[in-house]
């Protein structure tokens, strides 16, 4: 019997692009039992759009929020609402390659655990080019490394099971940025996982995506979740985990600066512990 498949989009304001997120899913070669678009409150027509173009598809919802809450919190009533035990999650401004679920899926009824959540690599674009960002190649009780690295796992190829959230609950809502590491997080603390190897899963668009605003945001999540797994932090990895976490929080408030500000002094510190930080987070 083929496994079935919710698929979650969160969406605000991107009626232009959304409809080929929903395209790549629709196309698998494991194709979704339903997909979920989450309208955050749009007032761009995304919902309209979507009940237009899809009227005659009846794999996909469009689920419309009253108000603006956030993408994680978006997700989180994607996930409440959804009907199948496995969930992946798409971006609206992403796209899977044609076998991204087939591929995960295979990967979580090979594995010799029964997996909570399967994760792999991706593409990233902006426009001009591309490149590949590369998860960690775990499997197993991967919270400890995860809880080290924090930044490892992306939405755009994370599937997970549904009923684990009645175990573990859901990530932060408010979290302004960094929202996929808190999601892996939430679920590694308590369930194994695995990375699926091989190709990228799916292509991210990082066009339209304010940097300068994100710096701002990252170093206020990147606090946040400093705060939240300290404790997993100092227990797995004792005071020199401890100690790089903040450190990486320090280089990130001096990187603000230096964007801010464009000091030359900034932009050296910058230099050194970012380079003096990549020697510790880099290792597997």
């Amino acid at each position: 019997m083929k496994t079935a498949v919710s698929v979650v989009i969160p969406s605000y304001q991107r009626a232009a692009v959304v409809s080929r997120a929903v395209e790549s899913a629709l196309f698998q070669t494991h194709a979704p039992s339903e997909i979920l678009v989450v309208d955050d409150g749009s007032t761009d027509g995304t919902a309209e759009m979507l009940a237009a173009r899809f009227a005659a598809e009846t794999r996909v919802r469009v689920i419309r929020l009253s108000e603006n809450r956030g993408a994680q919190a978006a997700r989180i009533e994607g996930i409440r609402q959804a009907k199948f035990e496995w969930v992946a999650f798409l971006d609206s401004d992403d796209v899977w390659t044609l076998d991204s679920l087939e591929r995960r899926l295979a990967a979580a009824e090979a594995a010799p655990f029964e997996a909570a959540f399967v994760y792999g690599d991706w593409w990233w674009t902006n426009g001009e080019r591309r490149a590949c960002e590369a998860a960690p190649r775990l499997s197993g009780h991967v919270f400890p490394e995860l809880c080290r690295r924090i930044h490892a796992i992306s939405y755009v190829t994370l599937i997970v099971r549904r009923s684990v959230f009645e175990v573990c609950g859901y990530p932060d809502p408010d979290l302004p940025a960094m929202q996929d590491e808190d999601m892996a997080l939430t679920v590694a603390r308590h369930f194994p996982g695995l990375h699926c190897g091989g190709a990228p899963l799916a292509m991210a668009d990082v066009r339209g995506r304010r940097i300068s605003s994100d710096r701002v945001r990252r170093t206020a999540a990147r606090e946040r979740l400093l705060a939240k797994y300290m404790p997993d932090v100092r227990r797995h990895h004792g005071r020199t985990g401890v100690f790089f976490w903040k450190l990486r929080l320090a280089q990130a408030r001096v990187n603000d600066r230096y964007v801010a500000e464009r000091r030359t002094a900034d932009r050296l510190l910058n230099a050194v512990l970012a380079r003096f930080l990549r020697l510790y987070f880099s290792k597997v």
